[in-house]
């Protein structure tokens, strides 16, 4: 959650000014909105790659995580495009909101709401009709979801005495997942829409900036 933040609000803070010297040079003739967003955008994923990237290497180890290649690199690209999705949803608030004041009086808001409905707070299988709602339009839901399955599959656990259930058996991680809702979507189906939400706000963040002039 903290890279994915970090990444938003260096989004933020850089792009009014960004954008205030881009409309001066479109003016001038110098290149047009699809040059100016595609660079923008193309500065802006890369620089954001080191916090995740980071946050991946000083923590997964340290954590106990599964100690396989595949499922750190699985961790650190799934983190990765979850931080990208903040920075997305952040260019998007600050193209449309066109002032720095109003991307911050924005953008908290929708990213702290991110986190307080997604499926770390209230699991699938709980949620009412209209929390499922908000869940479904969380970018932290599909970010969370794919890091729990990444964790979990395969994971084998060892039970004391007092924690096996009625049946003499001890309850698998993948119980947990199938019991909460949360493999209701594969690893792929979640890094799927957590590509199409980064790619629709790039798109609301490209519009604003070719047809909102000031």
């Amino acid at each position: 959650v903290a890279s994915t933040f970090a990444s938003a609000l260096a989004v933020a803070l850089s792009f009014p000014a960004a954008r205030a010297l881009a409309l001066h040079e479109r003016a001038a003739g110098a290149y047009g909105a699809s040059s100016f967003y595609l660079g923008l955008a193309a500065v802006d994923i890369l620089a954001g790659l080191a916090p995740p990237l980071a946050f991946s290497l000083a923590l997964y180890f340290l954590a106990g995580f599964q100690a396989t290649a595949a499922k750190f690199f699985v961790f650190a690209g799934i983190s990765c495009l979850g931080t990208a999705a903040a920075a997305a949803l952040a260019a998007a608030v600050a193209a449309l909101c066109r002032s720095e004041a109003a991307t911050f009086a924005v953008l908290p808001f929708l990213l702290r709401a991110a986190v307080c409905v997604n499926s770390f707070m209230k699991p699938p299988a709980d949620q009412a009709t209209a929390w499922r709602v908000a869940d479904a339009i969380s970018y932290m839901t599909y970010y969370y979801n794919a890091l729990l399955i990444n964790e979990l599959s395969g994971l084998e656990v060892a039970c004391a005495p007092e924690e096996v259930d009625g049946l003499g058996e001890c309850a698998s991680p993948e119980a947990f997942l199938a019991a909460g809702g949360y493999d209701e979507l594969s690893i792929g189906a979640n890094v799927g829409i957590l590509f199409a939400y980064a790619g629709v706000c790039h798109a609301g963040a490209y519009a604003a900036v070719r047809w909102l002039k000031r």
